[in-house]
């Protein structure tokens, strides 16, 4: 059952499976920022000391940054060890709320995770395309719908503050994953927060301050069922020392944002500078974040390994991917790229040349 849930990440087992030195494979499955690593708070000493008792469980000083620096307001957001942990606690709420009479629509293609705790929770799921979304939004009034913006596995955002509104304005429950706003120049819809309770947004700080080993996550709501999910999950579900660095990153936002969409201009335009030139590796252009989705041709499927087309690459280019024919609307030889720093992604790019 775990295989139905697919993720990125895994180069290390997939190296060792292959017989490959995980140390001389780089890793592009990952959607991270990499550019938020040349601000990590190395020259910060964390002491041992702070292991010994338990972290204060109100994260005070952590809430304080956030509310500052990330201008979210201290009543509007919980906590979460990674995005992920909220999305399941979030689900389950629901199900505890009465809400498993509701549909739940997974808008285009969204993270795994939406499949994974709509299905243990016992709900109805159904997958529109974004064009139905649009064009056909009368038969999700009043139900549950899942939507994420900018959307992976594409990296595509879209300008839907007037559909959400409509949504939610006829009782919609709407999950709005925004885990990779930061990346981009675009509006979050967290100014809608504060006028409509049904609204619930994801946001990953994992993701954009590069470490996604350092767990943290928050889910921004007006909701009366907020004082719920603060109850439901555990007590002290953010360790001393992810508190530590989060408090530390958090004040560098700014300037954190400012040096990633720099990187990420530079490291679209070398991509996409290649694959225009490439005639068996095409993709889907118009991603606003570092992460991409290319395909590979019909014409040369067979000559890069058919099916098994990412363990072939591992093992003649020492590049591990994210095959993405799993994603509804995916086509089958696609596969999600994660940029790095512009040295880190020479690899990728020599593999695009090669291929042809």
């Amino acid at each position: 059952m775990r295989n139905r849930y697919k993720h990125g990440g895994g180069y290390i087992k997939a190296s060792v499976e292959q017989d490959i030195d995980w140390h001389s494979v780089s890793d592009y499955s990952t959607s991270i920022n990499w550019k938020a690593t040349e601000f990590s708070p190395d020259s910060l000493l964390y002491s041992p000391q702070e292991n010994i008792e338990y972290p204060d469980s109100t994260y005070s000083e952590l809430r304080k940054v956030i509310t500052e620096y990330l201008k979210f307001n201290d009543e509007h957001f919980v906590l979460c060890h990674g995005a992920n942990e909220g999305i399941s606690s979030l689900f389950h709420l629901l199900l505890l709320q009465g809400y498993k009479g509701k549909k739940v629509f997974l808008v285009g293609s969204t993270y795994s995770e939406y499949n994974k705790y709509t299905d243990l929770n016992g709900f109805e799921s159904v997958n529109i395309s974004f064009e139905e979304f649009i064009d056909n939004s009368e038969q999700i009034f009043g139900e549950i719908v899942v939507i994420v913006n900018p959307n992976t596995p594409y990296g595509f955002y879209h300008d839907i503050k007037f559909k959400l509104q409509a949504l939610l304005n006829k009782d919609t429950t709407v999950l709005l994953d925004e885990s990779f706003i930061d990346f981009t120049s675009k509006p979050s819809m967290y100014e809608l927060v504060n006028k409509y309770k049904n609204l619930f947004i994801v946001h990953s700080l994992t993701k954009f301050f590069g470490s996604a080993g350092v767990r943290l996550g928050l889910i921004l709501s007006s909701s009366n069922l907020m004082e719920f999910l603060s109850i439901l999950l555990p007590p002290w579900n953010i360790s001393a020392y992810e508190s530590w660095f989060y408090v530390n990153m958090i004040p560098k936002f700014n300037k954190i944002k400012q040096a990633t969409h720099q990187w990420i201009k530079l490291v679209n335009a070398d991509l996409w500078q290649v694959v225009s030139s490439s005639k068996n590796i095409s993709g889907f252009e118009g991603s606003v974040t570092s992460y991409h989705t290319l395909i590979i041709n019909a014409d040369a499927i067979n000559a890069v390994g058919g099916k098994d087309f990412r363990n072939y690459l591992l093992n003649k280019y020492k590049i591990f991917v994210r095959p993405t024919a799993d994603f509804y609307t995916c086509p089958e030889y696609s596969f999600r790229v994660g940029l790095r720093l512009p040295e880190q992604n020479i690899p990728l790019i020599n593999a695009i040349k090669d291929i042809g």
